[in-house]
């Protein structure tokens, strides 16, 4: 990286420095209801910016689903809804499926 570039990112982490985190780690934050919960909650007390979700695939619903890619697909419309609602950022982390040992990716 550049000199300049270095600069920018010093600057940028000077400003994430004093900005509050709030972890939400616990067994019932797993479901997707609480998850929206806590998020509108936070938000009400001005205290959300940015919403990260660290695994999708842990995530649980409420509702029944013929497969887990419905499911699935029902979880991220929700929270592009919520972001939409709170109008703040929603950053959603999956894994994707790992090829077979010795398979080359097509």
């Amino acid at each position: 990286m550049s000199s300049e570039e270095w600069t920018a990112v010093d600057e940028r982490s000077a400003s994430l420095s004093g900005m509050r985190l709030h972890i939400a780690d616990n067994h019932n934050i797993r479901y997707l209801s609480n998850i929206k919960s806590e998020a509108r909650r936070l938000h009400r007390r001005g205290s959300l910016k940015l919403l990260v979700i660290d695994y999708l695939q842990l995530i649980c619903t409420n509702m029944k689903f013929q497969n887990r890619h419905l499911e699935i697909g029902h979880i991220t419309k929700e929270l592009k809804n919520l972001a939409k609602e709170l109008d703040i950022p929603v950053i959603l982390l999956s894994q994707l499926s790992r090829p077979e040992k010795g398979t080359m990716p097509t």
